[in-house]
């Protein structure tokens, strides 16, 4: 970390450099679905923290809006109880001031069915002042999480995928 000029009368602000904030984000993606993605988050996420993902919160837990520290982390970890992730491979980040982008791919399973496919997700984060993670913002592909969490009545009571999944399931049974 490198720090700037404290600001009067304060504490200096550590700031990481955009090199840091690269190499330690491939990191956390490498590790999604152990615990040293657990690691990253104690270390990076601010406990006053809010996530919000695209899921409809009837598909999955991790759907909605979760404040706090705490609340995050259990979305998360009941995301991966119900999907293995295998794979995930980051294909852009994108840092623009406190803004970082990251646009990935997942291969995983649905523990209670096996059922297998591949989904690709974009998360935007906001770091704070003190440089930890203050907002994320997580969106994924709903109808492929339908498709291999074998959910597709559900995702149709709760969204107008249904034609989307219907589709997504035919190019996956293609395969």
């Amino acid at each position: 970390m490198n720090d700037e000029a404290p600001p009067p009368g304060g504490p200096p602000v550590q700031q990481y450099s955009r090199a840091r904030i690269e190499q330690d984000f491939l990191a956390a993606f490498e590790a999604i679905g152990t615990e040293k993605f657990f690691d990253f988050m104690d270390e990076h996420y601010h406990p006053d923290g809010v996530l919000t993902c695209n899921c409809p919160p009837a598909l999955l837990q991790l759907g909605g809006t979760h404040y706090g520290y705490e609340n995050i982390v259990q979305a998360l970890r009941s995301f991966f109880v119900d999907f293995g992730v295998t794979v995930t491979s980051v294909d852009d980040i994108v840092i623009d001031g406190a803004h970082v982008v990251v646009n990935y791919n997942m291969a995983l399973h649905h523990v209670a069915t096996g059922q297998k496919g591949r989904i690709f997700g974009l998360n935007h984060y906001v770091l704070g002042l003190d440089r930890k993670i203050a907002k994320t913002n997580i969106f994924l592909d709903n109808a492929a999480l339908a498709v291999v969490g074998d959910m597709l009545d559900k995702f149709a009571a709760t969204t107008r995928g249904m034609q989307s999944a219907r589709r997504r399931r035919g190019e996956e049974g293609e395969d």
